[in-house]
């Protein structure tokens, strides 16, 4: 950022009086800094008023471009969403998460964004926890606990076949489930691997608690379901979605394939 004799030093950052410094992130950039575990080598492009922490996870307040500074480099905040302007409004405004850290070490996500007549705007942070390590190679697999047809189409079609194909360690936390609780073991596995796949295919509540879970932690989620279900849970939900028929397993195998590839290109995890 610019000097100038309004700015005040935060963090060896200058930023205009009563701000503090905010770098923006998108999902890959989110990522880097949480596989790297280091700072972030250049300064940031935007600064942050706070007015307001609703309790001890989410943050309230005014951003700022240091393009839109004002005069003598007084703060001057967003007024109105620019939808072909800065990638973090073109990512909101399509619905992709949008990430900031503060301090290069915490991170949190953007939940909202609310428009008011005449005054900047407000955006509402939630913190998601110090970053986590996430492992490029692990797979989260969210299904009900059952033996049969789909333990077994599980094993061979997914767990299995991804190893196979990509060295790619599929986990299923089995026995961390007591009494429909979900653990924390099994949270936490959620958020330490690049992808979570979910069979959606019964009415599960625990299986839906954790693609909710995954959901608000922004990870990438891909769901499974069984074409004989009936109503098809990801159209309703609007995420990518793979029908399957168990007599069918190759053309599922050729479909999770590509679409694990394709997410992997896309948030550059591959090695």
């Amino acid at each position: 950022m610019s000097s100038n004799p309004n700015d005040v030093l935060v963090n060896g950052i200058r930023v205009p009086e009563g701000c503090i410094p905010a770098w923006t992130l998108d999902e890959s950039e989110k990522n880097r800094l949480v596989d790297d575990r280091r700072p972030l080598n250049y300064n940031p492009s935007t600064y942050f008023q706070p007015i307001e922490h609703m309790g001890e996870d989410i943050i309230v307040g005014y951003l700022g471009h240091v393009e839109s500074r004002g005069r003598a480099g007084t703060a001057k905040f967003h007024h109105e969403v620019y939808r072909q302007s800065y990638t973090y409004f073109i990512d909101y405004a399509e619905g992709k998460p949008v990430y900031v850290t503060f301090d290069q070490v915490t991170v949190h996500r953007l939940l909202q964004i609310q428009p008011r007549a005449g005054e900047p705007l407000l955006w509402y942070w939630k913190r998601i926890d110090s970053p986590k390590k996430i492992n490029s190679r692990h797979i989260f697999m969210v299904m009900p606990f059952e033996e049969g047809p789909l333990q077994e189409f599980y094993t061979v079609n997914v767990r299995d076949f991804l190893t196979q194909e990509m060295g790619l360690i599929v986990q299923r936390a089995d026995s961390v489930h007591d009494n429909d609780v979900i653990s924390d073991t099994v949270l936490q596995l959620i958020e330490e691997s690049a992808i979570i796949i979910a069979d959606s295919s019964t009415a599960n509540k625990n299986v839906f608690y954790e693609i909710g879970y995954a959901d608000a932690k922004g990870k990438e989620l891909i769901l499974m379901q069984n074409r004989s279900a009936g109503s098809i849970f990801f159209d309703k939900a609007h995420r990518r979605g793979i029908l399957y028929d168990m007599d069918k397993p190759e053309q599922f195998r050729e479909e999770l394939l590509a679409t694990v590839k394709h997410i992997q290109n896309r948030v550059g995890q591959n090695n």
